[in-house]
């Protein structure tokens, strides 16, 4: 009989120390997770640290050149009256030739030549806003048809 209560609580025993174990080894994986998932939060913490210094520099500078543009537009609209007073007295000078002096024909060429310098300046511009715009429907009608 002693040694059937003993057979008992030594199997009592046997399952408590096989529960223990596996416990102890479940709570040791959940550990394990636990510590790689701290690492990636530290990680992750250091980099916003990194993204807020950097954004508090950014700001610094966008205040600077802001304070500078401040400042330069302030002054020229200090100058601004001084500016106008210098236009006012510039005077226009226009080369106009005599009407006597020219004939018909000359009249004629400098106009197409005019007309010509005008084509081309056009079609300068044209291109450049079409380079730079891109798809646009005035630069589509401009292309010739293939």
């Amino acid at each position: 009989m002693l040694n059937k209560i003993r057979i008992v609580i030594c199997s009592g025993m046997l399952v408590v120390a096989v529960s223990m174990s596996y416990l102890s080894y479940t709570l040791i994986g959940d550990i394990g997770k636990l510590e790689e998932r701290n690492q990636e939060l530290v990680t992750k913490l250091d980099q916003r640290r990194q993204d807020i210094k950097r954004l508090e520099t950014s700001c610094k500078i966008d205040n600077e050149v802001s304070f500078e543009t401040l400042e330069k537009a302030q002054e020229l609209s200090e100058k601004m009256p001084e500016i106008m007073e210098k236009l006012e007295k510039i005077e226009i000078k226009q080369n106009e030739v005599p009407a006597n002096d020219q004939t018909k024909a000359e009249k004629a060429s400098a106009t197409r030549a005019i007309d010509r310098a005008d084509d081309e300046l056009m079609e300068l511009l044209d291109e450049a806003y079409c380079t730079a715009t891109g798809n646009s429907p005035y630069c589509a009608a401009r292309q010739p048809v293939d």
